[in-house]
């Protein structure tokens, strides 16, 4: 996790309990956006993007909305496939999830 001023640190705890079980071994980095109530969740994946991941980050989303401390005015979730290497992936505001990749 990289911290950001922008995010919250009770965004992260929150964050912390919402993906329990659904960082899998195709999600290569996960960012988030936090701004004036309003979260973006992203997925870079290293394959083409399923239902499979939007149902993941649906759950995701499920979880956050249950235990964040203030009404939210939008959830935004987005899937990517990227070959990128990591460094050039948007973080938006910041990377939650990293995965460890050697060249």
């Amino acid at each position: 996790m990289i911290i950001n001023e922008k995010i919250p640190d009770w965004l992260w705890d929150c964050l912390r309990i919402a993906f329990l079980g659904e960082i899998y071994i195709n999600i290569r980095a996960i960012a988030i956006s936090y701004e004036n109530k309003k979260i973006i969740l992203r997925y870079y994946l290293d394959r083409e993007v399923l239902n499979y991941d939007y149902e993941s980050l649906e759950v995701v989303a499920t979880n956050l909305d249950s235990t964040i401390p203030i009404q939210l005015e939008a959830l935004k979730i987005e899937c990517f496939f990227t070959e990128e290497v990591i460094k050039d992936i948007d973080p938006l505001d910041g990377f939650f999830y990293v995965r460890r990749e050697y060249d």
